[in-house]
């Protein structure tokens, strides 16, 4: 008997030395996923015995009120959600429930505001949590809010920060009357800047953590990686501790994901959405202040192979998976489980190297390359006496057993085998190394060149679809009206073109001169920083190297804020951070309805050595329209950033 509590005592401490709480999810952290159960997609009771299998620990779920509440004061379930609850429970999944959106009952269908429809969604989503199981409820109030998922289109961007903050002074206190264990989510939000409004009027006094969307999957270059969100949510946390004064801040991702659509929106290979998945958990494990990411989506929501919301799943439709499946089955135990111990130092801040333990003590790690092109080779060295085999595999494979000893028959056969090395070429999908590995550290890192993107180069000829010229700084001007409902792209459906906009583009030896006047009756741009494009505003982009990936262009997001012209820089070809930039001058001025941007770009910035006559560009022009009730659309000239970072889609100018 005294062994068996010293093996027990033994374990409890190691659980404690390696930061790991016993039952449930060991450390914390959340490894969810959405699904619609309660449209009538999919089958409850089969999917989620299949998420559960895949590694799942929670489900975001939602029963709106419009659905629950059809006949006044009469609240009911619907079939689907009904039995994903009861297949939820007996499977062990934590289920994560939205409250959300208007009832036609109330208000028409507004946003609560009123006292009678703040009434209202209080009982519905007492009702809903009484509907869960007890003992660890979570709710998210609300779901995107501020982007109008789920309201009706004339209602778009009508949810104000007031309000919302009103509606969780209503309802979160008497929730946690209800149940003072429950956890309550705010959110759901789409856009930062609105965030930092409420978190800075108190809406943390409410709410035990917030939900965030943070999707870049239209991102088609190196914007999209997990790497570009995991070094944005460092930004993001940063700024909501300063207002709200607070020492953290509990975040939630609750939709995130890269679809697997095919056309305009920016989809991924199946292959691509996989290793972005893994990546997106691992990263995620990195930041304590993330309490869980929810995918977005479990299965596919139809058959348009063009449309993003029927391909952001892991599985098919008919539950065939994805290579997602079986790439969140394989980590989901180092995400659910393992304690993460530290990133090793390879020299390359694009290579990662995380180190995490598991709770019987194995050393996991997982390595990758966040370059988006070509092969990285990683060599390691053990200083352990006694060197195991290691268990290897690339995330979702089957494991092998690997001894240790690196022979550089290559470049270095004099050299032997090194018995204390291994080596190992990266790419995005990480590979996984496991067992005793704690004094292993990583001593040469060396690109092996691997360009992928050439093999579609001679297969894949695209010409501009237009043109411009550039005249000399001095000469005559060639002025371009777009003002066609053929370059308008509403955001909320049947929204008008609203806006025109006329350019033109000059040049000397040592800079490139954009002008351009935006024609637009109703001026709004209340946002600053990388949020300013939720706003009038413009973005653009300019190509001065092969279409290859990172560093061959310069995207900005240009604005007239309330504190003057305000340039954020997206990328640049010498790989600077995002973030306000004055490596562009500008000068933005205002005139009746009219906003005059313009914009002066050093060669030296575009990384030319200067500009002559018969130099072809290629660039993307957008102008943001917001009429005082949110982002409503933009109109383009070459549509190569609002349907997606696609250098492909830029158009021409030629300098004469």
């Amino acid at each position: 008997m005294f062994k068996q509590w010293q093996q027990l005592i033994g374990v409890l401490l190691f659980l404690v030395a390696v930061g790991v709480r016993a039952g449930g999810d060991d450390v914390g952290f959340q490894l969810g996923m959405g699904q619609h159960f309660s449209f009538g997609w999919g089958q409850p009771e089969v999917d989620s015995a299949m998420m559960k299998t895949g590694g799942v620990a929670s489900v975001r779920e939602s029963c709106e009120w419009c659905v629950v509440e059809r006949a006044k004061g009469k609240l009911q379930l619907t079939q689907g959600y009904r039995d994903y609850t009861v297949a939820a429970d007996r499977l062990g999944l934590a289920q994560f429930n939205i409250l959300c959106y208007g009832n036609p009952l109330y208000d028409n269908g507004d946003y609560p505001g009123t006292p009678e429809t703040v009434a209202g969604f209080l009982r519905y989503s007492e009702f809903m949590v009484g509907t869960m199981p007890p003992g660890k409820r979570v709710v998210e109030l609300w779901n995107e809010w501020d982007g109008g998922t789920g309201m009706r289109q004339d209602l778009y961007g009508h949810g104000d920060a007031p309000r919302y903050l009103k509606l969780m002074k209503a309802v979160a206190p008497q929730l946690k009357k209800l149940d003072p264990g429950i956890t309550i989510v705010s959110g759901g939000f789409c856009s930062v800047g609105f965030l930092e409004t409420l978190v800075a009027d108190g809406l943390m006094d409410y709410c035990d953590a917030i939900a965030l969307h943070t999707y870049n999957y239209h991102e088609i270059m190196t914007p999209d990686a997990p790497e570009k969100w995991h070094a944005r949510m460092l930004r993001v946390e940063e700024r909501l501790k300063e207002v709200s004064h607070r020492k953290t801040v509990d975040l939630y991702i609750s939709e995130m994901g890269w679809p697997t659509s095919i056309g305009m929106n920016s989809g991924s290979s199946y292959e691509s959405s996989a290793d972005k998945l893994a990546r997106l958990y691992l990263l995620a494990r990195t930041l304590p202040f993330i309490k869980g990411v929810w995918w977005y989506v479990f299965q596919d929501c139809g058959w348009n192979y063009r449309d993003p919301e029927h391909n952001f799943g892991i599985v098919r439709p008919d539950l065939t998976p994805k290579p997602g499946w079986y790439v969140l089955r394989d980590i989901a135990g180092i995400v659910k489980h393992a304690a993460y111990v530290g990133r090793l130092d390879a020299g390359d801040p694009d290579i990662w190297a995380l180190h995490f333990r598991q709770p019987d003590g194995r050393d996991v790690l997982t390595l990758w390359s966040g370059h988006q092109d070509d092969q990285w080779q990683v060599v390691l060295k053990n200083e352990a006496a006694e060197r195991p085999v290691v268990s290897v595999r690339h995330a979702g494979r089957v494991p092998f057993d690997q001894p240790w000893g690196y022979f550089d028959w290559v470049e270095d056969q004099a050299a032997g085998v090194r018995q204390d090395q291994l080596s190992f070429t990266l790419g995005n999908l990480p590979m996984i190394l496991e067992g005793k590995l704690d004094k292993v550290k990583i001593v040469r890192v060396v690109k092996r060149a691997f360009p992928e993107k050439e093999r579609q180069a001679a297969a894949n000829i695209k010409l501009p679809r237009e043109g411009a010229v550039v005249t000399v700084k001095g000469a005559p001007a060639k002025i371009y009206m777009i003002d066609s409902a053929a370059y308008y792209h509403p955001i909320r459906v049947g929204v008008p073109a609203k806006i025109r906009f006329r350019f033109n583009a000059e040049y000397d030896h040592d800079n490139f001169y954009l002008n351009l006047t935006v024609d637009d009756k109703i001026f709004r741009q209340d946002f600053t920083g990388e949020e300013t494009w939720n706003g009038d505003g413009l973005q653009i982009a300019i190509q001065t190297a092969d279409n290859s990936g990172p560093g061959d262009r310069t995207e900005s997001d240009i604005a007239l804020t309330k504190n003057g012209p305000l340039v954020f820089l997206r990328c640049d070809r010498f790989g600077t951070p995002q973030g306000v930039s004055d490596k562009i001058k500008v000068a933005i001025s205002r005139q009746g309805d009219e906003v005059t941007y313009r914009l002066t770009y050093p060669a030296a910035f575009l990384k030319v050595p200067g500009f002559k006559k018969g130099d072809l560009l290629t660039a993307a022009l957008l102008v943001n329209d917001n009429d005082g009730e949110g982002r409503c659309g933009y109109m383009f000239w070459g549509d190569g950033i609002g349907s997606g970072k696609d250098p492909n889609r830029y158009n021409l100018f030629l300098l004469e």
